[in-house]
């Protein structure tokens, strides 16, 4: 299959993730795990990997699809006056009513990417569920040109409110690439979005040197993809090796998050396969 029949394929599987049932955690829901299937294919793009497509394939087909009109949103009236900012009070306020009138209101003036946007800046402020959650639909709305951004939307809002304010789950005193890599990664990628709000939601991130300063390595690191040789295209190399039925949606999502890593911190690399040996060997060994 060639880049263009898997770009097609992928946004047949974005649209069923979207509208998926999904009851667990924000950060394994079924948008990160295509988000993230997406951009392990892509450290190969001329050679679109054959097992991840079909592993993909599979996880799709096991899905069980909503109604559409659940993520669809109810005109009312339009407002004379209405901000960004009654948005915020509301979801604070842990209002779900108000929110989505407010978010309804809203995109009504807008194409949706700026809520998006704000959205994240939210969910800097929170666990980090929401914030996995929302960083992936910003990447997969990207990839669908913005089609289905109302479906996308209601997601992350509710994503938003079903986090917590109470705690800020993004201190650089909590993180460390050791104990909470996916997090840590994505954080790190984060950074080099190319996002409008990101003056705002910049100061709620740790910075790359927080999250990396912590992870002192020497020499005796596991390389068990053979990164320092082959670089990123070891995660491919690696994932051709597996079974397919020993590859889990934990192990996809931890791979992206290696691969974000290994992109935007090149120069820490020796601290980022240490890190990843961990984590990602017990998903494996898991099975």
């Amino acid at each position: 299959m060639d880049i263009q029949e898997t770009k097609i394929e992928l946004t047949k599987y974005f649209n069923k993730a979207i509208f998926a049932i999904h009851n667990e955690d924000w950060a394994t829901h079924p948008v990160r795990v295509v988000q993230a299937v997406k951009s392990l294919i892509g450290i190969n793009i001329s050679a679109p990997n054959v097992k991840l497509l079909t592993w993909i394939k599979n996880y799709i087909s096991s899905l069980e699809s909503r109604s559409k009109s659940e993520l669809m949103l109810k005109f009312g009236e339009l407002e004379e006056t209405i901000t960004i900012q009654s948005l915020e009070l509301a979801v604070k306020a842990g209002d779900e009513k108000l929110t989505f009138s407010h978010l309804e209101q809203l995109s009504r003036v807008s194409d949706g990417r700026p809520i998006l946007e704000f959205l994240l800046e939210l969910s800097v402020q929170q666990s980090g569920n929401s914030f996995l959650f929302i960083l992936s639909s910003l990447r997969s709305n990207l990839f669908l040109s913005n089609e289905k951004i109302t479906a996308l939307l209601i997601l992350c809002t509710q994503s938003v409110l079903d986090d917590s304010f109470e705690e800020w789950g993004l201190n650089p005193d909590m993180l460390t690439l050791s104990s909470t890599f996916e997090l840590s990664c994505q954080i790190l990628q984060c950074h080099e979005e190319d996002i409008v709000r990101m003056v705002k939601i910049a100061p709620w991130l740790p910075t790359v040197n927080e999250i990396l300063q912590i992870s002192n390595t020497d020499d005796l690191f596991e390389d068990s993809m053979n990164i320092m040789n082959v670089g990123r295209q070891g995660i491919l190399d690696s994932i051709d090796k597996m079974e397919l039925n020993s590859i889990s949606t934990q192990l996809i999502l931890m791979l992206d998050a290696y691969r974000s890593a290994l992109k935007v911190a090149p120069n820490n690399i020796k601290a980022i396969i240490s890190a990843s040996s961990k984590n990602i060997k017990a998903l494996i060994d898991a099975k």
